[in-house]
This record gives structure tokens, sequence and C-alpha cells, in this order.
């Protein structure tokens, strides 16, 4: 299997890549290569600030786990303990709690906030990852 470095998503029409990042964990790299092309529900996080979520149909250990305090705008993050990817896309509340960075949205950042707000009132969602060469 080839090295997953760059991911595809589709959320209703919008389109956005992950730039998976070096920090990332090797497992939960092979477990979303694992799982791709891949689609789901999309949802608004609530609790998390401006952040959407899908559930992903795998869990890996918290290992090289970051705070979630210390994330930017565009991070892709994986809650080991939700079994959900976030993507942050502006403020998100102050919790207590701690993520497996993925990397970031290195394309349609505002895409991906557009379909956040559009969540957020009420519009559903369905997301596609596939893996880019």
């Amino acid at each position: 299997m080839t090295e997953l470095r760059r991911v595809a998503v589709t959320i209703n029409q919008a389109r956005a890549v992950i730039a998976v990042g070096p920090e990332a964990p090797p497992a939960l790299t092979r477990r979303l290569a694992g799982i791709l092309p891949y689609a789901t529900e999309l949802h608004y996080a609530k609790i998390s600030g401006q952040s959407v979520l899908f559930l992903v149909p795998f869990f890996v250990a918290p290992q090289q786990a970051v705070h979630v305090n210390r994330l930017v705008r565009g991070t892709v993050a994986y809650w080991p303990n939700r079994q959900q990817i976030l993507f942050y896309y502006g403020a998100f509340e102050k919790e207590d709690a701690s993520v497996l960075v993925l990397g970031r949205i290195a394309e349609g950042l505002d895409q991906v906030a557009a379909s956040g707000e559009a969540l957020r009132q009420g519009t559903p969602a369905l997301i596609r990852l596939e893996a880019l060469a």
C-alpha cells in the first residue's frame, strides 16, 4: 500500500483536500487508508465549537496525542474516545481532551467552513473521502 499523503474530500458539492502531516501516527494513516474511498454523514460538532465531524469504523490507540488547546484553524484530528474525525474550521470551545492530529485542510477550508455553518443551520451533508496520488 502506498503511503497516504493527501485525501480528497467532497461535502455535498464542496471540495477540499487534506494534507496528511508528518506528525500523523502511522497507525492512524494506515487505518484511514484501509477504508478509502469512504462516504458517510457529516455532523456539526455542537459542543466542540466550529468544527464538523464524522464517525469512522476503526479505533486507533491515543498515542502521540495533542491537547485540543494546541490545535489551529484547518486542523484535521481523530478523537480516539469517540472514533470520530473532526475538521476544525474556526474557533472551538475550551475542552480538556486530547486528539491525534492527522493533518490539515490544505485546500478548500472556506468550503468546509461554509458546509459546517450550513450543517449548523440544519442542512444535511454527506462527506466522501478518497486517496489522492
